[in-house]
């Protein structure tokens, strides 16, 4: 084994098809994410908010049972029915963002 063998076996080598595997993504497990400070916060927050936003929206569900309110209010009518109806939108929103973080936190 000279010269002359490495350069034979180096032609018969290249000659040679090459079967080359196509590349693999590699699989990478996402790690857990963590809540951030601000998100920590909000989860925090948001039990007393939608606490509060349920009770403004029974008081105004009282006030539109009342007959003598709705007899009288005329243009205030209309103004809490609108303030009913975006309040069940905040709520649904808050719920949303409430379980959205506590999914993150598990």
């Amino acid at each position: 084994g000279g010269y002359a063998d490495w350069a034979r076996t180096r032609r018969s080598a290249a000659a040679a098809p090459r079967t080359e595997r196509p590349a693999r993504p590699r699989e990478r497990q996402a790690a857990p994410r963590r809540l951030s400070f601000k998100e920590q916060r909000e989860l925090e927050v948001l039990p007393g908010e939608i606490e509060a936003l349920e009770a403004e929206q029974a008081a105004l569900h009282a006030r539109l049972a009342d007959p003598v309110y709705c007899a009288g209010a005329g243009a205030k009518l209309g103004a809490d029915s609108a303030r009913l109806e975006a309040l069940a939108v905040e709520l649904a929103e808050r719920y949303e963002r409430w379980e959205a973080l506590e999914a993150l936190r598990s």
